[in-house]
């Protein structure tokens, strides 16, 4: 599909239905993240203020490194490659020239508002399942810097729930390049509601951001609270 009105015009999108009442589309020029994501009929993907917004509208450098905050919409927004969490400079020791000696991240990098190129997607047999599947690359690459490239591929089995994500990246330079990414799945109501519980085999919280926030609105990271004026972003 394509997106013919607003802030995400001539967009490209997969949707993906598995008749379980799953359905879910990828954004190929959106670093092929996830969009919309709903399951019989209820939408449990949360959208950001901004929509689905097309990458060239997007002013990176802008705001001091929170421009990101202006894209950032969908289910599943992957951040990286070279960057992620907040604005920051660094040295440049990734580039090969001597007139960059800094280099200016923005909040969680620059990937997430970088075309995909769509190299295939489709059905394949295997056994008694029908794997619907969709694969592309995308390329966060500058002269004399870092050239890393993500290969992802996304694939449902029909008559099934599960979404499954294989992502590979790769140093398709010339020099030693580390990379950085993770996942940023956003949820919404119903799922996301007053009591909802986050579970999962945690020992410890080993970082943790705007700790003058807790105790005033009195929510930890295991507990949905309900709705609360003014309520800001805390991070563990």
């Amino acid at each position: 599909m394509e997106l013919s009105d607003g802030l995400g015009r001539s967009l490209r999108l997969l949707e993906f239905r598995t008749g379980t009442g799953l359905g879910f589309t990828v954004l190929i020029d959106r670093a092929f993240d996830i969009c919309e994501v709903e399951y019989r009929g209820r939408s449990i993907g949360w959208h950001g203020p901004s929509g689905v917004r097309h990458p060239g509208l997007h002013d990176y450098a802008s705001e001091g490194g929170f421009s990101w905050g202006r894209s950032f919409s969908g289910f599943l927004v992957t951040c990286g490659l070279d960057h992620i969490a907040g604005p920051e400079t660094v040295k440049a020791y990734t580039y090969n020239c001597p007139n960059i000696p800094t280099n200016s991240h923005g909040l969680n990098g620059r990937l997430s508002t970088i075309r995909a190129k769509l190299t295939g997607y489709g059905e394949r047999l295997k056994g008694d399942r029908c794997i619907l599947w969709a694969e592309g690359q995308v390329r966060q690459a500058a002269t004399f810097g870092k050239q890393l490239t993500l290969f992802g591929r996304n694939e449902v089995d029909l008559g099934d729930h599960d979404i499954r994500l294989s992502d590979r990246v790769q140093n398709t330079g010339v020099l030693p390049t580390p990379d950085m990414s993770f996942y940023h799945i956003n949820i919404s109501a119903p799922l996301l509601a007053e009591g909802t519980r986050y579970l999962a085999p945690i020992p410890d919280v080993i970082c943790a951001a705007h700790t003058d926030r807790y105790e005033p609105q009195g929510v930890g990271y295991q507990h949905v609270p309900a709705p609360q004026d003014g309520f800001a972003e805390r991070d563990w």
